[in-house]
């Protein structure tokens, strides 16, 4: 009974009324306890898991940031990955110009290892300087970021840039 034929009325109401009671004793507890000085954190161990739980969070952009770069991951857990989706949104609302930058220099952004870098360096063609630069410039719209592309190209160790 209950995962697939129904209780009766009566057994309902009765299985319902004994779930009340036990729900507002384990409350009571958990009030008498806070109420004697207990943490909350400790007290709240004996409530059911079916308890509502609010929680309150304090953290700046920069790390709410790096927080959603782990979390809206396709390796993330599923269910900390909607969460994170759903903080995302209301950032995208409320910072737009921040959150852009987050896309576009964290969640589409790639990083490479060392050895990375040495097996990209034995198959990318050889660009020079020059042509780097001009690539750069039609491709970014300020100094900063064609500056900060060639010191990355740079980083090849000396095999991608030739002068």
């Amino acid at each position: 009974m209950g995962s697939g034929e129904l209780f009766g009325p009566a057994e309902g109401k009765e299985l319902s009324i004994e779930e009340r009671q036990f729900l507002n004793q384990a409350r009571s507890l958990y009030e008498s306890r806070v109420a004697k000085g207990m943490a909350r954190e400790q007290a709240r161990k004996d409530l059911p898991l079916s308890t509502y739980t609010e929680a309150y969070w304090k953290i700046d952009l920069h790390n709410l940031f790096h927080f959603l770069g782990l979390r809206l991951d396709s390796h993330a857990q599923y269910e900390i990955r909607v969460y994170a989706q759903a903080i995302a949104k209301i950032l995208k609302d409320a910072v737009p110009m921040a959150y852009q930058a987050f896309e576009d220099y964290r969640l589409q952004a790639i990083g490479f290892s060392g050895p990375e870098l040495k097996i990209l360096n034995s198959y990318l063609w050889p660009m020079n300087q020059k042509a780097a630069t001009e690539i750069a410039l039609d491709k970014f719209q300020n100094k900063r970021e064609t500056e900060d592309f060639i010191q990355k190209l740079s980083r090849f160790n000396g095999l991608y840039l030739k002068e």
